[in-house]
Order: structure tokens, then sequence, then C-alpha cells
């Protein structure tokens, strides 16, 4: 409500009188050029606009790449794939500048979220075809909603010393979990092809709970019946 879009060509004509300026641009299905567009260049661009604000900048836990243990704020980056680059790229930028917040999240779900993403790709299947089929059902991961990594985001730009912040729960579940959920839910059939390997992931972010008092609230039970009655009555 009362939020005004503008262009992001016509950038430069605001005035820098903002508190705290939030950097969320592009996804993981962008290509290499358009990665090095959001995440360089604009984020570069939007560095040097506003000079009086605090930049918050949303990375992903992409830029830690591939992992065994349990990850947590200082973790090594390990063979991060071209999206993992890109945010560190756009990482790099943001820590030169005076007051900063670095905000790595986990998967997001939500409403009008990439529809490529796992949680609104199995959903769609099960609305549409009536059928999930996972390909890796022992994978686990730390799902974080939308709404809890937006609370986050706004946490990081009040916070007087700069920093960077690991968005995750602290808490993990299965694809198999999530599928079963949904298979309730919708009454969908579930089909298992063991063909994808790819890793399961942890997360520690006790340090960015205790830094920020921050912490994820919502429920992905409760909040994927949500979701399976958004997807239900929209076209998508």
């Amino acid at each position: 409500v009362n939020c005004k879009k503008i262009q992001i060509s016509k950038i430069s004509n605001l005035k820098d009188d903002f508190d705290i300026v939030f950097i969320a641009v592009g996804n993981f299905t962008l290509s290499h050029i358009e990665l090095i567009n959001a995440n360089v260049l604009i984020t570069y661009q939007v560095s040097q606009t506003f000079k009086k604000a605090r930049l918050v900048f949303v990375s992903s836990i992409a830029v830690y790449g591939v992992h065994t243990g349990i990850i947590d704020e200082n973790s090594s980056f390990i063979n991060p794939g071209i999206y993992g680059l890109a945010k560190i790229a756009g990482e790099f930028i943001i820590a030169s500048y005076i007051r900063f917040s670095i905000v790595r999240l986990t998967n997001l779900y939500g409403k009008g979220m990439v529809i490529k993403s796992f949680i609104p790709t199995i959903i769609k299947d099960a609305v549409k075809k009536g059928i999930i089929t996972l390909r890796n059902k022992i994978r686990v991961h730390d799902y974080l909603s939308v709404e809890d990594a937006a609370s986050l985001c706004i946490k990081a730009g009040l916070v007087k010393a700069n920093g960077t912040y690991l968005g995750a729960t602290g808490k993990f579940v299965s694809n198999l979990e999530i599928a079963e959920i949904i298979q309730k839910l919708t009454g969908c059939k579930l089909n298992f092809q063991q063909l994808d390997n790819s890793p399961s992931y942890s997360f520690n972010p006790k340090k960015t709970m205790k830094e920020l008092n921050w912490k994820a609230g919502r429920s992905i039970r409760e909040d994927l019946e949500k979701l399976v009655k958004y997807y239900e009555s929209s076209n998508f």
C-alpha cells in the first residue's frame, strides 16, 4: 500500500533521502549476463545513487556452494555455481559501502515465488496433473517463508553495525515430507524416480538470531495448506 513503482533506469533521478534501501534483484533462473546486470551493475548503481541510506543486499545461501556439514554465517565458499558467484560479486560491492547489511536467504516459499523452485513445482504437478514425481525423496533442506524473510531484511536494515546474516530457520524438512503433506491436501498420487543426487543442506543461524533478535515464526505445514489453496485458485 502506498508503494510507488518506478523503472530501474530512472533510479538515479531519485533524491538521496532514504533511510534504508533494499537491493533484491533477479533470481536463480537468470542467464550469466542477466546475473551480472542484476547483482553487479545495478547494485553498483544503487550504491552510487544512495550515499546516506543503509543498503541491505539480499544475497543467497548459494554463495556457500557445496557443503557436507552445517552451514553458518562464517562458513567458507566451496565451489559455488554461477548464481552463487554473482551473489558473491554483489556482496563484494556492498561491503565497500559505509553502512550495509548482507542477508543470505535459504530456499524461499510463498505466493508469487519462481515457479521453477521445488515447492511451487510439485504443487503445480499435484493440482494440474494429479501426481507428484520425486526425483530425490531423501534430500532435506531449510525452507524459509517470504514473510519471515521480509521481517529479517527489515531487522537487518534497522541494525546499526555492518554485518552479514543468514536467513534460515535452523530446521530442515525432506522432499518426501513436503510431498506427503501436499498429497494429503490434494489427494494426488506420489511417484518416485531416484534420478536427482542433489545434496542436502543444514543451517545454523543462531548468530543472526541473536544479533538481530529475529526468529522465523511461520509453520511450513500451515503455509503449505494456504499455498495449495492459492495455486488451486490461480491461473499459473
